[in-house]
Formats: structure tokens, sequence, C-alpha cells
């Protein structure tokens, strides 16, 4: 089966061209999207066969995305779609796989696909499987094809640890004497070179039981992840966030979706902490953003929903429980607004013993 993505900036358009593909079953539609960056976000984090790009969007256009796309992975086949055919000539200088004009016809694409098809071949029948990993809460290494029940049991504490490590770093090749450093600090020398080179052989044989081979891979002496061969909430939750700000706010919640936890908290590596605190910080910001944008959208209910997502992972969030609560005084919700807040007050006093930094008669006499 061929995966695709579409992207072009029309709503219509996306969703008459996921209506049509829908019924071809040698297809499967990973994507479809109206903003590039969150295309090529997509991309880097998952394996498709071919990418059916719009060609005239604001900001960036359909024959940048596909190069941007091709850099990732030259792999991947482009079709343009149009409504103006004067973009044939541009479209096949750069090799492109087709060229649909719209409204798209039904035989068209079909016939399209026939070609992806072929073209692709066995590649499509033989992909390799994903390896999903899962940092925020619980770790968990899974087959993309199977479930979490599944789940990839490590040989040793020190083998798990390794691959976290790894994972953190992001297909960066990492010296190995930093990574011994970070994993067996205090220990001689030559123990630690020998239960790194034990453990890095766990790594291997274990996810080659797993179906995983070659993703642990060694650069002279600097040890790496392929990681296009990787699925992670962390890569995907990272690339989105990068500027919240520039973010659409569907993004957003897909970003605040990923977040089930604190980065690796069933495992609180010393290694990670600086990073825990950086992407936590990052989810605080995109729930605000997020609710700022409800609010201004007068949609309390949803506004109040994203602020109170922060609260459920932080319950002592003094800056979060004041915007939660002035947002249900903008609601007209008096009532739930000091019921919430002398909770919160409660609660904070009792378990930190820390007041809070605002009196509740301060909201309303605002």
């Amino acid at each position: 089966m061929i995966k695709i993505i579409v992207v072009d900036d029309e709503r219509l358009a996306l969703d008459r061209f996921s209506r049509i593909v829908g019924d071809d079953e040698r297809v499967s539609l990973q994507g479809a999207f109206t903003s590039p960056s969150e295309a090529l976000s997509f991309v880097k984090n998952n394996k498709i066969h071919a990418a059916f790009l719009d060609i005239e969007m604001p900001g960036i256009s359909g024959l940048e995305l596909a190069r941007n796309i091709k850099e990732i992975d030259p792999a991947v086949s482009i079709v343009f779609i149009t409504a103006y055919d004067c973009y044939a000539v541009d479209a096949f200088k750069f090799h492109a796989s087709g060229y649909l004009l719209k409204p798209i016809d039904t035989s068209d694409l079909s016939e399209q696909i026939d070609y992806l098809t072929a073209s692709n071949g066995s590649d499509t029948e033989d992909a390799p499987n994903v390896l999903t990993v899962n940092s925020f809460g619980d770790f968990v290494c899974y087959n993309s094809d199977s479930d979490k029940t599944n789940a990839i049991r490590w040989k040793t504490i020190k083998a798990e640890e390794l691959f976290a490590l790894l994972i953190h770093y992001r297909g960066i090749a990492v010296p190995k004497d930093v990574l011994i450093d970070k994993l067996w600090p205090d220990a001689d020398p030559e123990k630690s070179a020998n239960l790194f080179r034990v453990t890095c052989t766990y790594i291997r044989n274990t996810l080659a039981e797993y179906g995983f081979k070659d993703i642990l891979i060694r650069d002279l002496n600097k040890y790496r992840l392929d990681v296009s061969k990787i699925k992670c909430d962390y890569f995907e939750f990272e690339d989105t966030l990068n500027d919240p700000a520039a973010v659409s706010v569907s993004s957003l919640r897909d970003a605040i979706a990923l977040y089930k936890g604190e980065y690796f908290q069933s495992m609180p590596y010393d290694w990670a902490m600086q990073k825990k605190a950086l992407l936590e910080s990052k989810f605080k910001q995109a729930c605000r953003i997020s609710g700022e944008y409800y609010a201004d959208q007068g949609d309390y209910s949803r506004a109040c929903e994203a602020l109170n997502t922060v609260l459920l992972y932080d319950p002592y969030d003094n800056n979060i429980a004041v915007e939660y609560t002035k947002l249900k005084i903008k609601s007209g919700d008096n009532d739930g607004a000091l019921h919430f807040y002398r909770e919160f007050s409660t609660r904070l006093i009792r378990e930190t013993g820390d007041a809070p930094q605002t009196d509740i008669s301060d909201f309303i006499s605002e």
C-alpha cells in the first residue's frame, strides 16, 4: 500500500482529495495539511511514498515544498496539483511524478495512483516496520504495526537507558566517551568501556528480535540512532512547537495531546532534566496560546479546558491558576471562579506551605 500525504492551503480542496482517495484501497492517506511546515515536520518523522502538493500556496510554494521534502527523503514521489496548467513545465523540470489539474478528476487520480504503485513496486509491500517511541510519561518502545502490549523488553536497565539517551540526542552522533560518562560516571574506565560494548550488543540483539535492524549506528567512535526508522512523540512535539506562536491552533492541539506526562517521567534520568524543563515550558506555552485563541473567539469553555490541561499535570502552577480564574470570571461564572481559586489556595498551602501570590479579591475588583 502506498503511503501518501496531501498539502493544500484550501480546506475544501483537501476535503475533496481526501474523500476521493479514501475510496482507493491501494493508498493510505497519512496526513492532509494546510500548513507546509506541518507537512515537513510529518515527513521528517514518518515514512511516506508520495506527496500530492498544491503549487500555489501563501508563504511557501509547492515547488519549494517539494525541494524541502526531497532533501529529507529523495525517494518520495512528488505529484503537483494546481488550477493552472501554466505550471506544468516548472513541475516536470523538477522531475515530478505527476501533475493533476483542479478540480481533480477521479479517473485522473486513479491513473496517477496506477503509476505510483508500479514505480514504488516492492518498496511499498516490504516497507520496514517503524519503531514507535513514547518518551512522555511512561517510556515505551513498540512496533507501530502492533500496540503497547507488545512493548520492547530490554535485557538490562542500562540497555534501556542507553537507548533512551540516544533518543534524547535525536540521531546526532555522540562520542562513546560522552555516553559512557553519562551512564557510568564513577566506573573504572576499562570496566565502563566493556559495559558499554556489552550494552550496545544487548540493544542490537533486542531490536533485531522485534524486527528492527541497523537502528543503532556506529560512526567511527561515535554512536547514533537511525531516526528515519523511528516515530517518537518527543520529535514531533519539539518540531511542532519550535515556534508555538506561529503554529495553527489545530497543530497546537495535536502537540498538546502528545504530552502524556513529563519527559521520561517513568525514568527520571539526570541527563534529561534540562530538556524535561524545556519541554514542560513549551507544553504550558502551547496551552496558554491555545487558551488565548479560544478566549479571543469568545469560547471560554474551550479556553478554560486548555488551561486546565496544564493544571492536570502541575496543579500548583499559580500563574495558570490565576489565568484560569480570570477566564471563569470573563465567562460570567463568578461562583465557579471563586470556588476554583479557593480550592487551589487551600491545596497550595496544604501541599507546599506557600500562599497564592494573588488574592481572589483582586480578580473581582478588575
